[in-house]
């Protein structure tokens, strides 16, 4: 008999004190001695997306103060087919900032984004939904939304989430989760991981992972002891007892103290559990300590296991000798992946905010043009094939736009890939889209150039020669898209 899907009940608690992590000691010096590990750790600030929130309303990634995330599958999901968020499960984060937050800004590029993502009638049922109270104000994102990341049979509707903002002159906060928590959080109730770990990790801590478990799950054939391997098999039967599972980081002064917490169901599974990882550790330990050059050998070698009740904890205080050993494996690891890399073919999406590659267009009609003949144009560059359907439908959608717009500001050039011209002619007069400046690219030189890995993709060149945006694929919303980055272009 095959095994049931792998689902069941679960919390799951994420918290994280940003400020005072920036403001410890420990931290600092990784920020002055190793700024390649702060930045390691501090990716948002290049990320496209947040970038936008921050022009709009003036959240810096180093405004960010705390973030604490919430999710649950509640008791009974492992019975459903189709878990839908509100009956089957729960979920709420927040975030706190410095100052105060340009609302009506931030609402306005949600409202965008949804409008972009699943059209007007799910804007206009947000935006109507609004509510503001003072410095207070709360939005309905409807469910309609998100159905793409969480799939519902049709008669069986996840629920709406709210956003919730108080905006405050020394700080903000911001909430999104079902409509009951963000409005508990707004009146000042604090979601509590509801843990025992919670409580038994260090109290200094400035981030937190913890995770409760449905003690069904160890039923499943996957936990079974394998006889053939003692210490796995003691280990798994020492799982058994597991209820919670917390991890927690501790940016101390001189130190950054790093803790595992498990929870057991009594203090004899807390001891069983506690045995076996003692020798797993012990054996980790002698193995490294035969072997020269072992990395982290001297940090493994300080790990350290405690049994206490029915908590079992592994701690280890990491300190500044460490991070040397750190570094030298980040950089290792950056040189490693730069290598691969350079040989993996790299997405087109890599080429936005960058300088056009130089190309020049060699044109059905026989003549050609160059990237460089064009400045100060808005160059759209959409690639094609007559065998691929998604193209045919998108090619008369992006002409459109480029026609609408008007004007000799905006030129659009379909290149063909690796077609004859016989074949290319032949499809424009039987699709009657002769009006169209085609591009030959038989050999695919133009789309190797422009890393093309799947047909139709546009590209959108802004007037001093860089990319704007690449578009893979054909979807409905694909000209709103375009219209409104061309207009952007020409408004400039």
């Amino acid at each position: 008999m095959s095994a049931s899907p792998f689902i069941f009940s679960f919390v799951l608690f994420f918290q994280v004190n940003l400020d005072k992590i920036r403001n410890s000691g420990f931290y600092k010096l990784i920020e002055e001695k190793y700024p390649a590990i702060s930045q390691s750790l501090a990716p948002m600030g290049t990320d496209e997306d947040f970038l936008k929130i921050q022009k709009l309303t003036g959240i810096k990634p180093e405004d960010l103060e705390a973030i604490n995330l919430r999710f649950e599958a509640l008791d009974g999901i492992e019975k459903v087919d189709a878990p839908t968020l509100g009956s089957n499960m729960d979920f709420f984060t927040s975030a706190q900032v410095k100052g105060s937050i340009r609302s009506d800004d931030l609402i306005g590029y949600l409202l965008d984004q949804l409008e972009e993502e699943s059209g007007a009638e799910v804007r206009k049922q947000a935006e109507d939904s609004k509510q503001q109270k003072g410095t207070q104000t709360t939005i309905v994102i409807p469910a309609d939304s998100f159905h793409a990341s969480f799939p519902h049979e049709s008669d069986k509707k996840h629920a709406d989430l709210m956003l919730g903002l108080v905006e405050g002159k020394k700080s903000s906060n911001i909430f999104i989760g079902l409509k009951n928590r963000v409005l508990d959080a707004m009146s000042g109730s604090q979601v509590s991981p509801l843990m025992t770990v919670s409580d038994a990790m260090a109290k200094d801590r400035q981030i937190t992972f913890a995770m409760k478990i449905d003690p069904a799950l160890w039923d499943r054939p996957e936990f079974a002891p394998n006889p053939q391997a003692p210490l796995l098999a003691g280990l798994s039967n020492s799982m058994k007892g597991i209820r919670e599972v917390g991890f927690s980081f501790s940016f101390r002064e001189k130190s950054l103290g790093i803790e595992i917490c498990v929870h057991c169901e009594d203090t004899q599974a807390a001891l069983g559990l506690w045995t076996v990882a003692q020798g797993g550790l012990g054996m980790a330990q002698l193995s490294m300590a035969q072997e020269v050059g072992v990395p982290f050998s001297s940090i493994v070698s300080r790990i350290k296991t405690e049994a206490k009740g029915k908590e079992v904890f592994v701690r280890l205080e990491v300190l500044p000798p460490d991070l040397d050993e750190f570094a030298a494996q980040i950089e290792l690891a950056t040189n490693q992946a730069d290598r691969i890399s350079a040989k993996v073919p790299q997405p087109p999406q890599s080429l936005v905010r960058k300088q056009a590659p130089p190309f020049e267009i060699s044109l059905l009609e026989g003549k050609s043009v160059t990237l460089s003949a064009l400045k100060g144009k808005v160059v759209v560059l959409d690639f094609w094939a007559s065998w691929c359907g998604p193209c045919v439908k998108g090619l008369p959608v992006v002409s459109q736009v480029v026609k609408e717009l008007g004007g000799e500001e905006v030129v659009l050039f379909a290149i063909n890939q690796g077609e004859s011209k016989e074949q290319i002619n032949t499809f424009l007069k039987a699709k009657k889209l002769e009006y169209l400046t085609v591009g030959f690219d038989p050999e695919n030189a133009l789309g190797k150039i422009f890393r093309v890995q799947g047909i139709p993709q546009t590209v959108v060149i802004d007037q001093s020669g860089k990319v704007h945006s690449v578009h893979v694929g054909f979807s409905e919303n694909v000209a709103k898209k375009l219209k409104k980055e061309i207009q952007e272009l020409l408004s400039k």
